[in-house]
């Protein structure tokens, strides 16, 4: 996830993945599942030009939501294929 360091990886206000590094994360597992141990899972299905991304604000707080002043604590991104 190195080469992205600039976007965030982790929501704001909580330890789980946004849903863009999870998808990045899964993508980098398969690609090294098929090139080191091969496997043939499909890559295709893993690239983001295959979904769009919908920002919600004040959807969700996350794990330490409440105890933040973040601004932009409540927003959740959702990725749709």
């Amino acid at each position: 996830l190195d080469a992205h360091d600039e976007e965030y990886i982790y929501y704001k206000t909580d330890h789980h993945w946004t849903a863009e590094a999870g998808l990045r994360a899964a993508s980098r597992i398969v690609h090294t599942l098929n090139r080191e141990y091969g496997y043939s899972l499909h890559e295709e299905l893993l690239d983001p030009a295959r979904y769009s991304k919908e920002v919600l604000p004040d959807f969700w707080t996350g794990e330490m939501g409440g105890k933040s002043s973040e601004p932009a604590a409540g927003s959740a991104m959702i990725l749709f294929s």
